[in-house]
């Protein structure tokens, strides 16, 4: 299982506290990290880590760190107590979920009541709650029904359907008794939207570690085998997803 570091904005912790040395691997990994962001993600110092002002997670050499805003509300927590101690891990589960509802605020996402009674019982990773909220909204969405939409499709075809491309067909395919070339719309559950779906969810199996998160990734994938699962996906097909949603 991966080695989880959790620390919080602008907080400096020395390298031993975290079981690692000046010379671990990770710290090469997270030089070339920062060099290849083109920001100082997380800051390397002589004797230990210092986060700034960037939040998130990283993962990397096997060891997934987290770095947490310092937004913990438990009256029991404590950013500052030893790492591993109860005051800290209850300010890490604290501030995951604080963080969480900020997101969800800010970015005006609509939950379903089972996603949002998930922020309060997880214990994770704030990257295994993300993963957590990810995997309940399409599993609810999908049980409801597909979302399907008109996908161009060409064939070759023993009739006419939609459109027959004459030009083309005695171009590439003169012979008629191998099919007509046609192009026509079919009403599929092959979409961008959940192509999104589909490739979300191929990465995420890669990297979860939670044993209820693999369960309901691994049910997703289930769901949307009719779906194509492309390499990747172009920014411009995401602004397209984000403008039509």
């Amino acid at each position: 299982m991966d080695n989880v570091i959790t620390i919080f904005e602008r907080q400096s912790v020395p390298y031993h506290a975290l079981c690692l040395t000046a010379t671990d691997p990770l710290l090469e990994i997270l030089d070339r990290l920062n060099q290849n962001s083109g920001k100082e993600l997380i800051h390397l110092e002589r004797k230990g880590l210092r986060a700034t002002q960037f939040v998130g997670v990283i993962q990397a050499g096997g060891c997934t760190i987290q770095i947490l805003p310092k937004i913990d509300c438990d009256p029991e927590a404590n950013a500052e107590a030893v790492i591993g101690s109860t005051a800290f891990e209850k300010a890490t589960v604290s501030a995951s979920q604080n963080f969480m509802h900020l997101l969800t605020h800010a970015r005006r996402l609509k939950l379903h009541n089972q996603s949002l009674a998930s922020l309060s019982t997880n214990r994770g990773t704030w990257l295994e709650m993300l993963t957590r909220l990810f995997a309940i909204e399409p599993l609810t969405q999908l049980q409801q029904g597909f979302h399907q939409d008109y996908v161009r499709r060409e064939d070759l075809l023993l009739y006419v359907r939609g459109r027959w491309n004459i030009a083309r067909q005695f171009s590439r395919q003169p012979n008629l008794t191998q099919g007509l070339d046609v192009s026509y719309d079919d009403y599929l559950p092959d979409t961008l939207l959940n192509r999104v779906f589909r490739l979300a969810v191929d990465r995420l199996q890669r990297i979860t570690r939670d044993t209820q998160n693999r369960q309901m990734l691994a049910d997703l994938e289930s769901w949307l085998q009719p779906v194509h699962l492309p390499a990747q996906l172009s920014s411009v097909v995401m602004r397209t997803i984000a403008i039509s949603t």
